[in-house]
């Protein structure tokens, strides 16, 4: 009998203990935080803080934090981010612009996304092919793109009409939009204060009061594309020599520096910079990537605009860069890192930043969709630089970027200023050039 009681009891205790590890709730796993660092403007910064909200609530075992890095370039910001690894204390995202990926690249810094996005099931074709281009190498992926960019023309619609002239996309539809025309229609544009035009007798360019156009030499978001254009490179196809001394190279930048010094209807970029002049209507045309709607667009207020593609040389040409999302090699949480990336890198999501006006979404589905396109509203063509995507050039791939970029810039200065020729700048840029990257 106390043996049956024994047993009894026995049982009812396993049942007991049974039942209490069915009904408990399983122990939560600990809450892990996943760190990004990035450049994040005021407007961005508070969109973001949503984002990771709203992907907190849905994944309560991850927490976001964002770590603003300030700097003045994007080189200057991974020379930060490399610092802050250096102390051991890895980031798990990272985002930035395409000119840090090559310093990246050398240092190994990167882990390899195209497993994650195997297993995700994602193809790479939903992003455009030259944003994946622009963070790949030897055939993988080490960043998901978040945005592409590409240079067109904005012009003042206004100026066009009281002239009498064609816009550019008129030109561009008729086959006809090209350096030439681009020269020929600054000169009309560009009036002095007696009201003559810089192609009729008696123009005086002391006294000039509208401009034709901004120079489009600023670095490299203007050269570049011109250089493109032209049929020429920055670097050779394997980034280790330069190649703007070549004379397609050359025929751009002298055509540049005509339009200042001989020509006299372009002004340089860092004065139109000081009073606004395309945004306060005293200049017909100017070369600027799809942010400029939002940073000059928002500051018209008296006359109507509209964009047009750049003007074709030898060839169809433009600039294309690109912003990603990548994983240091060292990260200490790369699974829940690449989650948050899968989430910020849909559709919805990039748009809420496409909405901000500032970046063309590299998910080809968010940029082709009306509500980016936005039929009806000012600039009316701003699916040109959309269009501009499939011909556009990626710059060249090169550690020492700002160096390539500021040697450059600097020798382009003495041409704009009337102090070396054309070929003689681009000799000297290119020795300069080819000692640092070599």
């Amino acid at each position: 009998m106390q043996r049956q009681f024994l047993v009894v009891v026995l049982v009812l205790s396993l049942v007991a203990a049974t039942s209490t590890a069915v009904l408990s709730p399983p122990a939560q796993a600990q809450a892990v935080t996943v760190r990004m660092v990035w450049q994040g403007e005021a407007n961005e910064i508070k969109l973001y803080e949503g984002l990771a909200a709203k992907f907190e609530q849905a994944h309560p075992n991850i927490k976001i934090k964002l770590e603003t890095v300030v700097a003045s370039s994007d080189p200057e910001y991974f020379q930060k981010v490399l610092v802050i690894a250096a102390s051991g204390d890895y980031p798990d995202i990272i985002y930035g612009h395409y000119s840090w990926f090559p310093v990246a690249l050398e240092k190994k810094f990167l882990m390899e996304l195209d497993p994650f996005i195997a297993k995700a099931g994602i193809s790479k074709s939903t992003f455009f092919p030259t944003a994946v281009e622009q963070f790949s190498a030897n055939g993988k992926l080490y960043a998901v793109p978040r945005e592409t960019s590409a240079i067109a023309l904005y012009y003042n619609e206004d100026l066009f009409k009281q002239a009498g002239l064609k816009s550019p996309n008129d030109y561009f539809a008729e086959g006809k939009w090209t350096w030439d025309t681009y020269l020929e229609l600054a000169k009309k544009l560009t009036t002095d204060r007696g009201g003559r035009t810089a192609d009729q007798t008696g123009f005086d360019p002391n006294s000039i009061v509208q401009w034709g156009t901004i120079a489009p030499v600023n670095m490299p978001y203007g050269l570049f594309p011109v250089v493109y254009s032209y049929g020429g490179d920055i670097l050779d196809k394997t980034n280790t020599a330069c190649r703007l001394n070549q004379p397609s190279g050359v025929q751009a930048i002298a055509f540049l520096r005509d339009l200042v010094l001989k020509y006299k209807v372009a002004v340089l970029p860092a004065q139109a910079a000081q009073t606004n002049l395309f945004a306060n209507g005293k200049v017909g045309m100017m070369a600027g990537g799809y942010w400029e709607i939002v940073v000059t667009g928002s500051a018209i207020k008296t006359f109507s605009w509209d964009v047009a593609p750049l003007p074709k040389g030898k060839i169809q040409a433009t600039r294309v860069a690109t912003g990603a999302y990548a994983i240091p090699a060292q990260a200490k949480h790369p699974s829940e890192a690449w989650e948050v990336i899968r989430f910020l890198s849909q559709r919805d999501n990039t748009m809420g930043l496409a909405r901000l006006g500032l970046i063309i979404p590299a998910l080809r589905e968010a940029a082709l969709s009306p509500e980016f396109l936005a039929p009806g509203k000012t600039p009316l063509h701003r699916k040109v630089f959309v269009d501009a995507l499939s011909y556009g050039r990626l710059d060249p791939r090169t550690p020492r970027w700002a160096e390539m970029v500021n040697t450059i810039g600097s020798e382009m200065d003495l041409v704009w200023a009337g102090q070396k020729a054309p070929e003689v700048a681009a000799k000297d840029a290119c020795d300069k050039v080819n000692a640092a990257i070599k």
